[in-house]
């Protein structure tokens, strides 16, 4: 498969749009104990969330959010080491199940703006870009593909590069993509334009030594 690779821009961002929502606001505020969550009206919720929250220590607040997110995937000990590392750790890039980066940086997040600093601020990257297909017929365009896509415009300081520099050349399976990329969007009215989210520690603007380039993606066939 081959495509031509034009970056619109690649963006820092903090928060996660549309991420957590009332709902779950409402059912943090419960898990704090706050007895009349659902009665808080809905432009308010953020802001009585915030003062639950303010009202434990960081550890404390950040084993209820842990909890809440994930304690179908990690054991009540695991989550009380994390919630002491994040206060000065990066965990959502250390930790070494990748499958969970996503959810640990939006718990990373949802304390960083609740305490208004305190823990290490989430970074996470939007990049805006055109993926054209050189090949007739090509098939729907997933997270693997995309990063390989890409992989062609990084340079040779790209972490992902030096960690999965097999994946991307299509020499090893790529299962890890799904979980790197977060978000895969294609814009309306915008043919073969797209928005991709993923963390800055995987790609950054800083990985890409050109904004325009083309191509070649090499599917994992197998021994």
């Amino acid at each position: 498969m081959k495509y031509h690779v034009t970056l619109h821009s690649v963006t820092t961002i903090a928060e996660l749009p549309g991420y957590w929502t009332e709902a779950d606001y409402r059912a943090l505020l419960g898990a704090l104990d706050f007895a009349e969550a659902d009665e808080v009206a809905a432009d308010e919720v953020w802001e009585y969330l915030q003062l639950a929250v303010r009202d434990l220590e960081p550890p404390a607040a950040a084993e209820v959010v842990l909890t809440y997110k994930l304690s179908d995937e990690l054991s009540a000990g695991q989550i009380q080491q994390i919630s002491h590392e994040m206060l000065d750790d990066a965990v959502a890039e250390e930790y070494p199940d990748i499958h969970l980066h996503y959810p640990l940086y939006a718990c990373n997040e949802l304390l960083y703006r609740a305490y208004n600093g305190k823990f290490p601020k989430p970074e996470a990257s939007v990049i805006d870009c055109t993926m054209k297909p050189r090949t007739p017929d090509p098939d729907p365009l997933d997270a693997a593909t995309a990063i390989r896509a890409l992989a062609a415009g990084f340079n040779d300081h790209a972490v992902i590069t030096r960690l999965l520099g097999e994946q991307l050349r299509g020499e090893a399976p790529f299962e890890s993509a799904a979980d790197i990329v977060w978000s895969l969007e294609p814009q309306a009215g915008a043919p073969d334009r797209y928005h991709l989210l993923t963390s800055d520690y995987w790609i950054s603007e800083e990985d890409f030594a050109s904004g325009e380039f083309d191509s070649e993606v090499r599917e994992y066939v197998g021994e």
